[in-house]
């Protein structure tokens, strides 16, 4: 099950209930802006890669990242 839903349009009370409750899942239900990245931030989970470098080369070899770095 979803952990968050927008409402666009529609009863928020009707979903909430449908939902059972505002306990598995977030609901928004507020208007929609104009501003599309705005709107997605609250909805969009935050997904980092890192690569660490020593003064010598990478610690560990990772295989294809030198071709995904140039590409």
């Amino acid at each position: 099950m979803a952990s968050r839903v927008r409402l666009i349009g529609g009863d928020r009370v009707r979903v909430a209930e449908w939902m059972g409750g505002l306990d598995r899942a977030a609901l928004w239900a507020e208007p929609v802006t104009m501003a599309g990245p705005v709107e997605l931030l609250t909805l969009l989970r935050e997904q980092s890669v890192s690569a660490r470098a020593h003064r010598h080369g990478l610690a560990i070899a990772v295989p294809g990242l030198d071709q995904l770095l140039e590409g």
